[in-house]
């Protein structure tokens, strides 16, 4: 059980590491990985094997560890340490380097293992020992130096003035499990300049004009294809650094995955990061902090592809309308179209509760571009069409502010699925200037009035959050134990229960997916279910 940990070590070196050496003199590394020690990964383990009810199952590995673990740690690697790797990227790819660091507790003790494992090692008068493992073609070198033993199959990479001192390397970083750190700043020009050059390859090819493709369409096609380009090139030539991130904090009870991008300073880049922070979205607003779910979606469409899309959707209109002889049909794809046009996609869904009746109320939210114009011509539609019709859609039922709020009487045709989420409330719509909201559920009048009231806010670019324990009644069909599931994780107060995604700009650009630990214990009581129902 020893034997495939240490050759996997070795084989990872030769794999991740040119034939070829490194420059002699130390600098930034190009690429850092850091991973826990042997003992925080066991508490993390420990943490995460109590909140799926595992507890029993950890403890057989956690007797084995225990046996492998002496006075001279595990072979001779230190348990208390954390792990790593580094890599260096020269202007000549070939020369490029990288370096395993494993710590030690006993250097004797791991040298008469690693000859065991790999075969006789052979120490030459720099104290840099080689040792060939068994279907590897190449050696493998490495050296004891800082309390740790750095491996390579580079020579040169282990040149005593090239290492990096561990401290530096390896920083702490508490409950992160595991880290990845991307230093683009470091990447030489030569490299940076083939990365673009492949880029701009690979993707002029595919600006190729398709059989059947209008002009309006390739020209969109390519408009896009030139903002990837340029974004990709921008993070190439000015991106700083990429951050990612797992951690798992057991005091916090906390879970996450994170990555981070920094651009260089006074950059194009570096603008198009902040500027992800000041939109202000006409929807979000909407969005309450008791949801069952909820998203939101920000995103606005760089000048050139915008250009090349009101291109496009004339050339739609212009046939759409040359088919469509209905005027009422005519006018209100003209009134939407301005919106498309715009090419700002502004967009809240909010899903709430459930009630005392496990019934939901759904909102959702999109920006438009002179909505009032919309809603006169849908009136004026409406009240042209039959009036069994008529009778189902009521017009100006209500008022909020100087929005008018319409009905659609639909709950009676709801199916026992949706009557069972819903109820059998009506639908709201309403329009303002700048937004549409529709509602569904008992409490939606309520919700749409909230709406139509709310202030435009700071918007995300992306945000999605599930709070677990408030959609038990919406899973409860597929596995009835659901709900007893939910209050042994969540307790009365459901603390815990969230799930969230978000994407944000400003000084950084930052992606974060974040949950609680009794997250774990839910779905962990779920798979028996699953399980038994396959």
């Amino acid at each position: 059980m020893r034997i495939p940990v240490f050759a996997g070590v070795a084989l990872l070196a030769f794999l991740i590491t040119p034939v070829r050496g490194a420059d002699t003199a130390p600098r930034n590394p190009t690429l850092v990985f850091r991973l826990q020690s042997v003992d925080e990964l066991v508490a993390t383990a420990k943490f995460v094997a109590a909140q799926a009810g595992q507890e029993e199952v950890f403890k057989q590995v956690e007797g084995i560890l225990k046996a492998m673990t002496g006075a001279k740690g595990i072979e001779g690697l230190d348990p208390k340490r954390a792990i790593g790797a580094y890599g260096q990227l020269s202007s000549e790819v070939a020369d490029s380097s990288a370096v395993i660091l494993l710590p030690v507790v006993d250097e004797k003790t791991l040298l008469a293992f690693a000859e065991r494992v790999l075969g006789k090692a052979d120490k030459d008068k720099n104290d840099l020992f080689t040792i060939t493992p068994p279907g590897i073609p190449v050696p493998l070198y490495f050296r004891f130096a800082n309390k740790y033993v750095y491996i390579s199959n580079s020579d040169k990479a282990l040149a005593p003035a090239a290492l990096l001192m561990p401290a530096t390397v390896l920083a702490a970083e508490p409950g992160r499990v595991l880290s990845l750190r991307m230093n683009l700043a470091e990447i030489p020009d030569g490299v940076r300049d083939m990365l673009v050059g492949q880029i701009a390859l690979r993707l002029g090819m595919m600006k190729e004009k398709r059989d059947g493709e209008s002009a309006a369409d390739h020209a969109l096609r390519t408009a896009a294809l030139d903002e990837i380009a340029t974004l990709l090139t921008q993070v190439i030539k000015e991106g700083e650094g990429v951050h990612t991130a797992i951690t798992i904090a057991p005091r916090e009870k906390d879970l996450s995955f994170s990555l981070e991008m920094k651009a260089k300073k006074g950059t194009t880049l570096a603008q198009r990061i902040a500027d992800l922070a000041k939109p202000r979205s006409a929807v979000a607003s909407l969005l309450s902090r008791s949801s069952a779910a909820q998203g939101q979606l920000h995103v606005t469409l760089p000048p050139r592809v915008q250009k090349a899309l009101a291109r496009v959707l004339d050339e739609r209109v212009e046939q759409e309308l040359k088919k469509q002889p209905n005027e009422d049909a005519q006018a209100l794809i003209k009134a939407i179209v301005p919106t498309l046009k715009k090419g700002v996609f502004d967009l809240a869904m909010d899903w709430r509760g459930p009630s005392a009746k496990k019934h939901y109320t759904v909102v959702v939210g999109a920006q438009t571009q002179d909505g009032l114009a919309i809603e006169r011509v849908l009136k004026s539609i409406v009240k042209k069409l039959p009036a069994e019709i008529q009778q189902v859609i009521e017009l100006d039922a209500e008022k909020s502010g100087k929005s008018s709020i319409h009905k659609l009487n639909i709950g009676q045709f709801y199916d026992e699925n949706l009557r069972t989420l819903l109820g059998d409330a009506p639908l709201y719509f309403s329009f303002r200037e700048d937004a549409v909201f529709y509602t569904a559920g008992e409490d939606g009048l309520k919700a749409i009035k909230d709406a139509l009231a709310a202030e435009p806010v700071r918007a995300l670019p992306l945000r999605v959050q599930v709070a677990l324990a408030s959609l038990v009644p919406l899973i409860e069909k597929a596995q009835p134990k659901a709900g007893e599931a939910a209050k042994a994780a969540f307790g009365k107060t459901r603390e815990g229960d969230r799930v969230e995604l978000s994407l944000e700009g400003g000084e950084s650009l930052k992606l974060r997916v974040t949950a609680a630990a009794p997250i774990i214990r839910f779905l962990s009581m779920l798979a028996p279910q699953q399980e038994k129902d396959q």
